[in-house]
């Protein structure tokens, strides 16, 4: 297999593990220097139908600035939501559910503070884990926040979507 193809099939060999979380078992990396600058490392929030692939330049960068980095490819098998219903009144049970998969990952990580950069999505997952649980969070970016903005429109997310999904099952190891 070209040396390439492995690369972006596993962008973080050795790095990436399975923690269970709120939504099912999601795929996590998280990338530790040798000489980190802080004890409170950075959540890299996703945004929607992308996954970790998409920001691994982003997370090698911070991790070569010295920065601890944790994100992960949220679970797709949502278990039970029953979810509280003054939370269902404010939020979609889908973005809960990954309020509480970040939720999952830092408690299981033992992390106690974050700094989080979000993207897209990924915002309003964070955002909402922070409300739910704001002594875990010492600082939040927003990049590009979800919505449609300006001249967007629902058709341009979903060719965008769908050239991702492309792109991620055409480098998906064969089974069998």
């Amino acid at each position: 297999m070209p040396e390439k193809l492995k690369r972006e099939r596993e962008p973080f060999p050795g790095k990436m593990e399975k923690i269970e979380t709120y939504g099912g078992t999601s795929e996590v990396v998280d990338i530790s220097p040798e000489n980190p600058k802080t004890d409170v490392p950075v959540l890299l929030a996703p945004a929607w139908a992308c996954s970790i692939n998409v920001y691994k330049p982003a997370i090698e960068a911070l991790a070569s600035k010295g920065r601890r980095v944790i994100s992960l490819n949220h679970a797709r098998n949502r278990r039970d939501s029953s979810f509280d219903e003054k939370l269902l009144d404010q939020y979609s049970a889908a973005e809960l559910t990954k309020a509480f998969n970040f939720l999952d990952v830092l408690d299981q990580k033992k992390i106690e503070k974050v700094d989080v950069i979000a993207h897209s999505e990924g915002c309003l997952n964070a955002v909402i884990a922070a409300t739910l649980r704001p002594d875990k969070f010492r600082n939040l970016v927003l990049f590009a926040p979800a919505g449609l903005i300006g001249d967007d429109n629902a058709w341009r997310l979903l060719k965008g979507f769908a050239a991702q999904r492309i792109k991620d099952i055409r480098w998906q190891p064969l089974s069998g």
